[in-house]
Formats: C-alpha cells, structure tokens, sequence
C-alpha cells in the first residue's frame, strides 16, 4: 500500500513540474514576442512559479539567461519635467538664464 501511494505522490509531482515548464516555456514565448525584457522576475510572474524554480532547473536558466543576454540595450525613459525634482530644475534654470540673455537680450 506504501508503495502505491509513493508512486501516486511521484506522479503528481512529475506532473506538476511538467506543468510548471510548460507554463514558463509558454511565458517565455510570450515575453520575447512582446518585445519585453526577460528577467527571471518577468518570467516567474508570468508562469506563475516561483524564482527558485527557474534557478534550479539548469535548462530553463541557461535558456532566461541566453535571452537575457541577446536583449537589445534600451535607452532609459526621458524623465517628464514634471517629475524632476524643484531643485534640479532651478539649477537648470540658473545655467541657462545666461545663456538665454546672451542670445535673446535682458529680460
């Protein structure tokens, strides 16, 4: 009886695990069409597993680290005005007074 309910238990896990690759290979498919950037983050969200999972299993690792590695370098977001800080602005705004009344005239 203990030998049947092993194998039971065996096969669920094996079957879970499956699942579990199935999902991060549909995930990874998905995140790389999208254009997004691959992390192990990104990819453990999107299938639902947890990080652990992906770094213990050497062939999903080795396949997030080879995407990762043939990202194209982004550019960072331009920060909207809005949201740089008062004072940098000011300082901005002082380095380019002169210059401004040099081309255009006192103000």
């Amino acid at each position: 009886m203990s030998d049947d309910r092993t194998t039971a238990i065996r096969a669920a896990a094996t079957g879970r695990t499956a699942d579990a690759d199935a999902r991060v290979r549909k995930a990874l498919s998905a995140i790389t069409n999208a254009g997004s950037e691959v992390s192990f983050v990104a990819v453990a969200t999107a299938a639902d597993v947890s990080r652990q999972f992906l770094y213990s299993r050497p062939e999903l690792r080795t396949e997030i680290e080879r995407l990762r590695a043939q990202a194209v370098p982004r550019l960072p977001a331009r920060r909207s005005l809005k949201y740089v800080p008062r004072r940098e602005r000011e300082q901005v705004a002082r380095d380019l007074k002169p210059i401004y009344t040099a081309t255009r005239g006192s103000t």
